[in-house]
Protein backbone atom coordinates (compact mmCIF):
# COMPACT_ATOMS: atom_id res chain seq x y z
CA UNK A 1 0.00 0.00 0.00
CA UNK A 2 2.53 2.28 0.89
CA UNK A 3 4.50 1.68 -2.42
CA UNK A 4 1.50 2.06 -4.40
CA UNK A 5 1.10 5.90 -2.64
CA UNK A 6 4.86 6.35 -3.35
CA UNK A 7 4.37 5.88 -6.75
CA UNK A 8 1.11 7.81 -7.11
CA UNK A 9 2.97 10.61 -5.52
CA UNK A 10 5.72 10.36 -7.73
CA UNK A 11 3.51 10.54 -11.08
CA UNK A 12 1.70 13.43 -9.60
CA UNK A 13 5.38 15.64 -9.28
CA UNK A 14 6.67 14.24 -12.39
CA UNK A 15 3.30 15.52 -14.06
CA UNK A 16 3.42 18.55 -12.46
CA UNK A 17 6.90 19.61 -13.20
CA UNK A 18 6.75 18.49 -16.86
CA UNK A 19 3.86 20.69 -17.02
CA UNK A 20 5.47 23.49 -15.18
CA UNK A 21 8.32 22.94 -17.63
CA UNK A 22 6.18 23.09 -20.90
CA UNK A 23 4.39 26.35 -19.51
CA UNK A 24 7.57 28.47 -19.67
CA UNK A 25 8.38 29.95 -22.71
CA UNK A 26 11.80 28.93 -24.24
CA UNK A 27 14.26 31.73 -24.97
CA UNK A 28 15.32 32.71 -27.92
CA UNK A 29 18.86 34.06 -28.74
CA UNK A 30 19.16 38.12 -28.67
CA UNK A 31 15.97 38.38 -26.04
CA UNK A 32 16.85 38.94 -22.47
CA UNK A 33 14.25 37.23 -20.06
CA UNK A 34 11.22 39.58 -18.50
CA UNK A 35 11.46 39.67 -15.06
CA UNK A 36 8.18 39.65 -12.98
CA UNK A 37 7.87 40.48 -9.67
CA UNK A 38 6.29 37.90 -6.89
CA UNK A 39 3.22 39.63 -6.95
CA UNK A 40 3.13 39.21 -10.52
CA UNK A 41 3.37 35.21 -10.90
CA UNK A 42 0.63 33.00 -10.74
CA UNK A 43 0.43 30.81 -7.75
CA UNK A 44 1.15 27.27 -8.09
CA UNK A 45 -1.54 25.46 -8.08
CA UNK A 46 -1.23 21.47 -8.54
CA UNK A 47 -4.65 19.52 -8.72
CA UNK A 48 -4.92 16.61 -6.72
CA UNK A 49 -6.65 13.47 -8.35
CA UNK A 50 -10.21 12.83 -7.42
CA UNK A 51 -9.19 9.17 -5.51
CA UNK A 52 -6.54 11.14 -3.65
CA UNK A 53 -9.10 14.09 -1.91
CA UNK A 54 -10.31 13.39 0.88
CA UNK A 55 -14.41 12.82 1.70
CA UNK A 56 -16.26 15.46 2.88
CA UNK A 57 -16.93 14.91 6.98
CA UNK A 58 -20.19 14.87 8.08
CA UNK A 59 -20.72 16.66 12.25
CA UNK A 60 -24.43 16.35 13.05
CA UNK A 61 -26.52 18.01 10.13
CA UNK A 62 -23.19 20.22 9.02
CA UNK A 63 -20.89 18.83 6.29
CA UNK A 64 -17.47 20.28 6.28
CA UNK A 65 -15.62 20.22 2.64
CA UNK A 66 -12.26 20.96 1.26
CA UNK A 67 -11.95 24.88 0.18
CA UNK A 68 -12.52 25.43 -3.68
CA UNK A 69 -11.53 28.83 -3.80
CA UNK A 70 -8.47 31.06 -2.76
CA UNK A 71 -8.90 32.84 0.49
CA UNK A 72 -11.19 29.83 1.99
CA UNK A 73 -9.93 27.93 4.50
CA UNK A 74 -13.02 25.40 4.47
CA UNK A 75 -16.48 25.08 2.88
CA UNK A 76 -19.20 24.25 5.73
CA UNK A 77 -22.60 23.15 4.40
CA UNK A 78 -26.04 23.34 5.89
CA UNK A 79 -29.05 21.40 4.03
CA UNK A 80 -31.54 24.38 4.37
CA UNK A 81 -33.92 21.98 2.75
CA UNK A 82 -33.84 19.31 4.62
CA UNK A 83 -34.20 21.59 7.93
CA UNK A 84 -37.12 23.42 6.42
CA UNK A 85 -39.10 20.28 5.73
CA UNK A 86 -38.53 18.54 8.97
CA UNK A 87 -39.86 21.69 10.19
CA UNK A 88 -42.65 21.76 8.38
CA UNK A 89 -43.32 17.86 8.96
CA UNK A 90 -42.98 18.11 13.19
CA UNK A 91 -45.37 21.43 12.35
CA UNK A 92 -48.10 19.03 10.69
CA UNK A 93 -47.55 16.44 13.38
CA UNK A 94 -48.11 18.89 16.18
CA UNK A 95 -51.48 20.26 14.02
CA UNK A 96 -52.64 17.01 13.94
CA UNK A 97 -52.55 16.14 17.21
CA UNK A 98 -53.96 18.87 18.20
CA UNK A 99 -56.85 18.38 16.53
CA UNK A 100 -57.27 14.58 17.29
CA UNK A 101 -56.68 15.68 20.98
CA UNK A 102 -59.91 18.20 20.45
CA UNK A 103 -61.80 15.67 18.92
CA UNK A 104 -61.56 13.06 21.69
CA UNK A 105 -62.82 16.11 23.88
CA UNK A 106 -65.29 16.70 21.74
CA UNK A 107 -66.39 13.03 21.59
CA UNK A 108 -66.14 12.15 25.66
CA UNK A 109 -68.09 15.59 26.21
CA UNK A 110 -71.53 14.54 23.86
CA UNK A 111 -71.19 10.76 25.46
CA UNK A 112 -71.24 12.24 28.81
CA UNK A 113 -73.91 14.25 27.62
CA UNK A 114 -75.96 11.54 26.28
CA UNK A 115 -75.59 9.55 28.93
CA UNK A 116 -76.61 12.12 31.40
CA UNK A 117 -79.64 12.92 29.01
CA UNK A 118 -80.62 9.55 28.70
CA UNK A 119 -81.32 8.92 32.52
Amino acid sequence: MKQLRLMLWTAVVALAGAELGANQPTNQSGQTPERLGVSAQQPLRLTTPLWIEPTPKRFGILTIKQPERRGEIVQVSVPIGDLTMRAAHALGQAQRRQAEQKARKEVEQAIKVLQASQR
